[in-house]
């Protein structure tokens, strides 16, 4: 269930063309996807990337490059936008806008807590709204 899940994932179009380029760049072997190694790296983790740059050493400035103006889409960490997409998935649907275009609602949790609360999944509490 949890695999096909994590391929049903769509996250809106900034992240999914980084995780393409990403992925494109990716010529390395791993133990993990390239699509999971990608959003690895668009999350900044330091074990991973490390690791990338080792095998990539010829395309690691480029995947840093595509990280960065990545994050420039975004007014908070990569992180926290990403969990957000896999959560909204997970819930069915109920979003958050999350770019800088402002059409996030006053409280980011909010769709996403009354969702857990229909489906018995509380990933945070009601105070964050």
């Amino acid at each position: 269930m949890l695999k096909d899940f994590a391929k049903n994932i769509g996250y809106d179009d900034p992240l999914e063309v980084s995780l393409s380029r990403i992925e494109a760049l990716l010529l390395a072997e791993y133990k993990i996807s390239k699509r999971a190694v990608a959003l690895l790296c668009l999350q900044e983790d330091k074990g991973l990337t490390a690791e990338v740059a080792s095998k990539e050493k010829d395309r690691i400035n480029e995947i840093l490059k595509i990280i960065e103006e990545t994050k420039a889409h975004y007014s908070n960490p990569l992180t926290y936008i990403i969990s957000v997409m896999q959560r909204t998935a997970y819930l069915g649907g109920y979003g958050l806008a999350t770019g800088k275009d402002g059409s996030a609602s006053a409280c980011p949790f909010f769709g996403l807590a009354r969702a857990s609360r229909e489906r018995n999944f509380v990933p945070f509490p009601d105070a964050f709204c």
